[in-house]
């Protein structure tokens, strides 16, 4: 229930206003129930909602909820660390303030963005979607010094006792890729990462995963080396982006596989929508990579999770119900477990902020079928600090 009420808060997004939650609401019959209450819930309401929980019918163990870095904290993990804690708080915090407000949302996972270098390219035009790399300036070693920010966010998020930190790609840095940009072009075939890439590609994600453990203290949970790589992912997408046909995708999860990664684990392919787990014309990722007889079988590396965003399957119209549903049956045939991880409203609110009741249910219905007609494991939104706000907070 406490995970479910956090979700709630990050329906509203972390830039909220706080207000107290002393405030009660004016409707017959409510009884207020806060952070760390307790006593009578009886309510006087005439007609009123009963509910029963059946704690011996189990189902899957959630795993937490949380939300990406990309690609602000780049900027506001670099601003006065009055302000940088602030957010911090409002997004890791589970402790109650003097008035037994919740701090934070508690989020309890948290994704770090592994950049191409597009931040060295003025070929993606607002800079608040570039992101940097951890090669220096001439790309013939490491600099660890880079994405001091989004380091900085590590931080603040293990201090305040996240346990489970996810490093994903968008695409594999400019020395790598086919077009020397972080985003594919229209001759770059199935993928913009080069042939005789593929090992300097994972042999880079494992430098950064021993760099993290070793020095840092960071040791990530899982390591996503490619997103939504149905999409074309050319200039016009605005951001760092690369496809993959499945085979591509198994090329490079078995280079990774071949490195050492410790104790963090593969996780892909971070479809951009649902139906392409399961659909035979689309790429059926869940058949592709975990039937045996697939030429593109890689579940001995994966374990028994897939990945997948919630993007384009949030209406009644667009499948809401029935996707999920699927999209379960599929899971329970090779006994996989779910990773929803990513998602955010797309074109029904906004452009800006939107912190009405509204979007919050309609964030919230959404994740509820995730995590009930799914069984989502986990749940993540995309952007944990958004740009919308920066003119506002700066």
């Amino acid at each position: 229930m406490t995970q479910m009420l956090r979700l709630a808060a990050l329906a509203l997004l972390v830039f909220a206003p706080i207000q107290s939650a002393s405030a009660q609401l004016d409707i017959p019959g409510y009884v207020p129930c806060y952070p760390g209450s307790s006593g009578s819930l009886a309510t006087t309401h005439p007609s009123p909602l009963t509910v029963t929980v059946d704690a011996a019918d189990l189902r899957q163990e959630i795993r937490g909820f949380g939300a990406s870095d990309a690609w602000s904290t780049q900027f506001v993990g670099g601003w006065p660390l009055q302000k940088r804690e602030a957010i911090a708080d409002l997004l890791f915090e589970t402790k109650l303030d003097e008035s037994r407000d919740p701090r934070g949302i508690g989020l309890s996972m948290w994704r770090f963005n592994i950049g191409a270098g597009s931040t060295r390219q003025n070929n993606i035009n607002d800079i608040w979607r570039r992101a940097d790399t951890f090669y220096n300036e001439d790309f013939s070693g490491y600099d660890w010094t880079r994405l001091p920010g989004q380091r900085w966010f590590l931080q603040a998020a293990k201090a305040r006792g996240v346990a489970r930190m996810t490093a994903f790609v968008n695409s594999p840095p400019i020395n790598m890729t086919k077009n020397g940009n972080a985003f594919a072009g229209t001759t770059s075939g199935t993928t913009n990462l080069r042939d005789d890439k593929v090992d300097d590609f994972a042999r880079y994600l494992a430098d950064i995963l021993a760099h993290f453990r070793s020095i840092e203290g960071i040791d990530f949970s899982a390591v996503s080396p490619v997103n939504e790589p149905q999409w074309d992912w050319n200039r016009d997408s605005g951001q760092e982006g690369n496809r993959y046909s499945t085979s591509d995708i198994k090329r490079v999860v078995d280079a990774l596989a071949a490195q050492d990664l410790g104790a963090t684990r593969i996780e892909t392919p971070e479809s951009g929508e649902h139906k392409y787990l399961y659909v035979d014309e689309l790429d059926d990722y869940i058949d592709a990579f975990f039937d045996s007889a697939s030429p593109d079988y890689i579940g001995d590396h994966l374990g028994n999770s897939v990945a997948g965003h919630s993007y384009w399957s949030d209406t009644p119209s667009s499948g809401l119900v029935v996707s999920r549903q699927i999209l379960r049956g599929k899971l329970d045939r090779y006994g996989l477990e779910f990773a929803m991880s990513e998602y955010s409203i797309l074109g029904n609110y906004g452009p800006g902020r939107d912190l009405g009741i509204h979007p919050a249910l309609y964030i919230a219905r959404t994740a509820h079928y995730d995590l009930t007609l799914a069984e989502a494991s986990s749940w993540q939104w995309w952007l944990g600090v958004s740009p919308m706000a920066r003119a506002s907070l700066r």
